[in-house]
C-alpha cells in the first residue's frame, strides 16, 4: 500500500475524519505527460484567474485557440478532477496544482549498487 494510504488510515484510527486533500496520482511521467499538457496547464492558468469560463466556446475564444482542441482538454481535465462544469460553465475543482516526484521504488527496497 502507498505511504498516503497508510498515513491517512492511522489518522482515521486515531480519530481524524477530516477529508483528506484530494491526490491524483500518476503511474509514470508518460501517464502524466498525457493529462498535463502546456497547454492544459495554460487553461487551468485562466480558469484559475477567471474564477469560471460560461463554457467551453468562451473559453477557447479566451486562450484563442480552436474550439474542438480546448473541448478535448476540458474533457481530460474533467475525467482527472482538475475542473468541473455544470450545465455549460467550467470551475476549477481545485484551489491548486502541485507535483511532486518520488524516486524510490514503491517497495521500499534499496536499489543502490552494492
Amino acid at each position: 500500500m502507498g505511504r498516503r494510504f497508510i498515513e491517512r488510515w492511522k489518522q482515521v484510527e486515531a480519530g481524524d475524519l477530516t477529508p483528506a486533500e484530494p491526490v491524483l496520482i500518476f503511474k509514470d511521467l508518460k501517464t502524466f505527460k498525457s493529462v498535463i499538457s502546456d497547454q492544459r496547464v495554460a487553461l487551468l492558468e485562466a480558469l484559475f484567474k477567471s474564477g469560471s469560463a460560461r463554457s467551453i466556446r468562451a473559453l477557447a475564444k479566451t486562450l484563442d485557440r480552436d474550439y474542438r482542441r480546448v473541448h478535448d482538454d476540458v474533457r481530460a481535465l474533467i475525467d482527472a478532477g482538475l475542473i468541473r462544469q455544470e450545465d455549460m460553465t467550467l470551475w476549477p475543482a481545485v484551489k491548486e496544482v502541485r507535483l511532486s516526484l518520488s524516486f524510490e521504488p514503491e517497495d521500499g527496497a534499496d536499489r543502490r549498487a552494492s
